[in-house]
């Protein structure tokens, strides 16, 4: 029983397909934290295919991920029916510089790109912008831009930036300077933490409550995980999960406030 569910879960995890349900559910957060009317399923939809056909894309030369070239078709085609049907809720403009984002952050591995220090840096940004400008603009492309909005997205950016800094130094830190990708993580965990004591100040107690409560959740997963060595599927599960159990928590705020 239990080999069976770590199978499903190992192949949920290796073809991508959890972190496309963690994209929506960080779309879905975003309607919630902006006080914006969710979007028709279609269009969460289209997000994960759209995030389905991206990973497993980016993974199409690895031989760890057998199945990226059928998954890959699945959420181009999936994508493409869905965008059709829901075209008119999906900003064209937000969803063009997301495309070219996430080109550049994909193409230059089909072409044999010797990347350095620097460029993984770029590719981390690229990455983090990606997923903040995917879960937060798509979902509510005519916001004001106001102090509020600017607490959320940059709590986002931080979210996604502290936690996608765990794998790169699981992957990368042997190339930097002993130290100094963990003392970086340190500064913007703060960051992330005197985010969320702003929004709890000057936006709304309940989300600035889950903010901290996710804030200290990243300080713990990045604590454990940068003194113990794990495999790549806990770091998927339990790193990426973070954004599910924020989406978690949303529900149960949304739920709780209805009328």
């Amino acid at each position: 029983m239990m080999n069976g569910i770590k199978s499903i879960l190992s192949y949920i995890l290796i073809n991508n397909i959890f972190i496309a349900l963690c994209a929506v559910g960080l779309a879905y957060n975003s309607s919630y934290l902006l006080h914006k009317t969710p979007h028709p399923i279609g269009f969460y939809g289209f997000i994960f295919c759209s995030t389905l056909f991206a990973y497993n894309l980016y993974y199409l030369q690895n031989s760890n991920h057998p199945h990226a070239r059928y998954f890959s078709i699945l959420g181009l085609v999936g994508g493409l029916l869905l965008y059709l049907l829901e075209k008119d809720s999906i900003p064209s403009y937000d969803l063009a510089v997301i495309a070219f984002f996430s080109s550049l952050y994909i193409l230059p591995g089909f072409i044999g790109f010797k990347s350095n220090r620097w460029y993984l840096i770029f590719k981390l940004l690229l990455l983090v912008l990606v997923w903040t400008n995917t879960s937060i603009l798509l979902p509510s492309p005519h916001i004001e831009l106001n102090p509020t909005f600017l607490l959320i997205y940059s709590n986002r950016f931080l979210l996604i930036w502290n936690l996608s800094m765990l794998f790169f130094i699981k992957d990368e830190v042997h190339k930097f300077k002993k130290g100094i990708l963990e003392k970086s993580l340190i500064i913007t965990l703060l960051f992330q933490i005197i985010n969320s004591v702003m929004v709890f100040n000057l936006y709304q107690t309940t989300i600035g409550l889950l903010f901290l409560f996710i804030s200290f959740v990243v300080v713990s997963a990045c604590y454990y995980f940068t003194k113990n060595k794990k495999s790549q599927l806990n770091y998927l599960f339990f790193v990426d999960g973070i954004m599910i159990l924020e989406t978690i928590f949303v529900l149960l705020l949304s739920l709780s406030f209805q009328e």
